[in-house]
């Protein structure tokens, strides 16, 4: 590896219009160290990104497959879909490729033919609760009871509300909710 000083004279002998012969021979370095950095494609201390090597007519291939599959869509079944390995099947003889790349492109298509789809992750204001039943053992005056408590959580702000019952009838959960309601001062909020 050479230095910031070495790669800057290196340049400017080059732009001066040296050959590389000439260039390694002033400098004491070897023709492909000169070769490397001469163009300016290689700067000491920053590492090279590499891209891997794709196929000139990597675009003719990927028409195919496109083309393939419109062609075929109709033939499909739940059963019978097209996937990577009978492309390679039927399209390696016109472009061979190995299955690795089939299947590489494939991805591709699928991931471009995908439709985007939207998940609320966001709420308003009592717009959404979360409602569950819990059973629970009390102690209550020296007597063990079984109590059924009700669970809200609002999905707003994650705030939890909870209240005991005796039982888990449509009166308590009603009256449970509007207790929540209350809690959470509820959807009739005014803006």
């Amino acid at each position: 590896m050479i230095d910031a000083e070495l790669y800057g004279e290196i340049r400017r002998l080059k732009t001066q219009g040296e050959s590389h012969r000439r260039i390694a021979e002033k400098l004491g370095v070897s023709r492909a160290t000169v070769a490397k950095y001469c163009d300016g494609g290689h700067i000491p201390g920053i590492p090279a990104t590499r891209t891997p090597n794709e196929a000139a007519d990597k675009a003719a291939v990927m028409a195919a497959i496109r083309k393939y599959c419109e062609d075929h869509k109709n033939g499909e079944t739940r059963k019978h879909k097209i996937n990577a390995k009978i492309l390679w099947r039927d399209l390696h003889y016109e472009y061979p490729r190995s299955k690795a790349t089939y299947r590489r492109y494939w991805a591709e298509i699928k991931e471009e033919r995908q439709s985007e789809t939207r998940l609320p992750l966001a709420f308003k204001i009592a717009e959404a609760v979360q409602v569950d039943w819990k059973e629970a053992k009390a102690r209550i005056r020296g007597v063990e009871a079984d109590l059924h408590i009700l669970c809200v959580t609002s999905m707003y702000s994650y705030a939890p509300f909870m209240k005991a019952y005796i039982n888990e009838k449509q009166h308590n959960l009603i009256d449970g909710l509007v207790s929540a309601m209350d809690f959470t001062e509820g959807p009739w909020i005014r803006y």
